[in-house]
């Protein structure tokens, strides 16, 4: 799949880029291969660019994890007509 956007008529800005299932290749970005591995409740991600990832989920919607040696709090909720997504890295 590939796309590009433009948010503005007099000054475009272009985004080009492709997604497969494990490989995605961007104007700006570059190539980044990614496999994930998952358990039960539990997973790890292998990133080419980011390093690994590993992961747990809370519940529906939330997981928290380490990269690099920083922890995360990853969540998306949906409730109602409000969306949230939340990606919280501490050092």
């Amino acid at each position: 799949m590939s796309s590009t956007n433009s948010k503005d008529k007099d000054n475009p800005s272009k985004r080009i880029e492709y997604r497969g299932k494990n490989v995605r290749v961007s104007r700006t970005g570059g190539v980044s291969a990614t496999k994930t591995f998952k358990g039960d409740g539990v997973g790890a991600t292998i990133n080419t660019k980011h390093g690994l990832r590993l992961h747990k989920r809370l519940f529906k919607g939330a997981r928290m994890g380490f990269q690099n040696g920083n922890f995360q709090f990853i969540g998306r909720y949906n409730s109602g007509p409000f969306n949230f997504q939340c990606f919280k890295k501490w050092d």
